[in-house]
């Protein structure tokens, strides 16, 4: 057996509870050593793990001053590649990537005005409608605390539907709407539509949800895997907690002509609904960091066997 040589990983953002999953699975290979860099004023979970490696602090950064500080982390050491773990790091390591390959490496990342795209619910579902993938009908209805949507807009969407915050992940902050009149009641309410984010109103498809997860080069499936929602999570609007891993042809030439209109490079997670009204695919929304939190959950998943077929449940 080829022995492993010895590896070395940067995280760079080890204050997020994200962080801890990813050094958590990095530290199951003896081989890797994982390097912590540490921002906050307070200590992260992360460095009171059993498989924290070496921790360097720094305080106050901005931008310029946080590249300068992975760059020369990754010359002193000797870092083999530079890991982020959440979608805020991805960005900024998109923005710097050029800047970061001059002394070391970093995973296959989209573009930085492509990534954006697809983190925001409303650029992606118009990006999605022009080239002609079957979508949800969407409108936006509101733009930083203001309303944008007319009351012939909100005629045009089907109802019940969601109210869903433009940029957040795992069903946060979505609400379901059953009438325009239902929409202005929920906008009146304190908190429901919170300064700074955009939100819109997509109807909702009965039926039931599919997760495609990719990993890409120059816009090209390398691997997936397809899982099916076999029960609805808590709330209905967060991420499966019981699936099952299965082949449809239909979702997966979806992906392979998404990805290929984007030139995606690196993971992503693409969400879709079987409509079960007529049996047809629609293409939900896209997260470019999502499949970490997929593949490196802290806890294993309990298997369960019904017939031929494996099934997970994550707790």
């Amino acid at each position: 057996m080829t022995k492993l040589r010895s590896f070395s990983v940067l995280i760079p953002d080890c204050g997020s509870y994200t962080a801890l999953k990813v050094l958590r699975c990095l530290g199951q290979v003896p081989q890797v050593t994982t390097h912590l860099l540490i921002t906050g004023k307070r200590s992260p979970l992360a460095r009171f793990s059993r498989y924290c490696g070496p921790c360097h602090y720094h305080r106050d950064l901005d931008e310029q001053g946080y590249i300068e500080v992975i760059k020369s982390l990754s010359e002193s050491f000797g870092i083999d590649i530079v890991l982020p773990a959440t979608p805020k790091s991805m960005e900024l390591i998109s923005r710097n990537r050029e800047t970061i390959l001059k002394v070391t490496s970093v995973p296959p990342i989209p573009e930085y005005e492509l990534l954006k795209m697809a983190g925001d619910k409303w650029s992606f579902h118009c990006f999605a409608e022009e080239q002609g993938f079957p979508v949800v009908p969407t409108v936006l209805v509101a733009n930083r605390k203001n309303i944008v949507a007319d009351s012939s807009e909100l005629a045009s969407i089907e109802y019940p539907a969601l109210l869903k915050p433009t940029n957040q992940m795992s069903g946060e902050g979505i609400l379901r709407i059953n009438s325009p009149s239902d929409f202005y009641r929920a906008v009146e309410q304190r908190g429901t539509i919170e300064t700074g984010n955009r939100y819109i109103l997509q109807s909702y498809i009965p039926g039931v949800d599919f997760s495609l997860g990719v990993v890409c080069k120059g816009g090209k499936i390398l691997a997936y895997a397809l899982q099916k929602a076999l029960f609805g999570p808590d709330n209905d609007f967060g991420y499966q907690k019981v699936m099952e891993f299965v082949h449809d042809e239909r979702v997966i030439e979806i992906g392979k002509r998404l990805v290929s209109a984007m030139k995606w490079d690196g993971i992503a997670f693409i969400d879709f609904r079987l409509d079960q009204r007529n049996n047809t695919i629609k293409l939900l929304e896209m997260n470019g960091s999502l499949l970490f939190n997929f593949l490196i959950r802290e806890q294993p998943a309990k298997v369960i066997l019904v017939g031929n077929r494996v099934k997970f449940v994550f707790e």
